[in-house]
């Protein structure tokens, strides 16, 4: 039998009672503290990366070799860009790829902007297997160790 001990400490915060206007702050909480929101910043390596990933996916389910061939392009695009592209798109100026797609660009931006591109999430999913999937569905399990759980042991449910 495990007896569990629970602890709680208490900090008296100065009261903002009488006070008014600017002098008039809020306290906080020991780690309540807001977040700096700081975009994430992505480099014209990690995009082409990306691209070059969903370009290979893509090749791997037999799709339409000229999206195939749009994505990769892209990519060479992006790495032959003199300035960083969330430099660019930052300015609200379109990217200078010849080629590039409307649909390209918002994905492309949606990285830039978010640090992920749902699309290339999606991708990755469906291209894994549904033991997979089940297992990284675990906290703590990504898609490395679902694989290897799921190749190396033949474990393909949580159970």
């Amino acid at each position: 039998m495990s007896i569990m001990q629970l602890t709680q400490t208490l900090h008296i915060l100065p009261s903002t009672i009488g006070m008014k206007g600017k002098n008039a702050i809020q306290p906080m909480l020991p780690g309540l503290e807001p977040e700096e929101n700081t975009a994430p910043v992505v480099t014209n390596r990690q995009i082409a990366e990306a691209l070059s990933s969903i370009a290979n996916l893509l090749e791997s389910q037999n799709s339409n070799p000229y999206r195939v061939q749009a994505y990769r392009n892209a990519a060479r695009g992006v790495l032959d860009l003199t300035e960083p592209a969330s430099a660019i798109l930052a300015r609200g100026e379109a990217l200078p790829i010849p080629g590039l797609g409307q649909r390209l660009r918002a994905r492309i931006l949606e990285l830039v902007e978010t640090g992920t591109m749902t699309f290339y999430d999606d991708l990755c999913m469906q291209s894994l297997p549904a033991g997979v999937r089940r297992l990284m569905a675990i906290e703590h399990i990504g898609p490395r160790t679902a694989i290897r759980l799921y190749e190396e042991l033949g474990i393909d449910t949580p159970e």
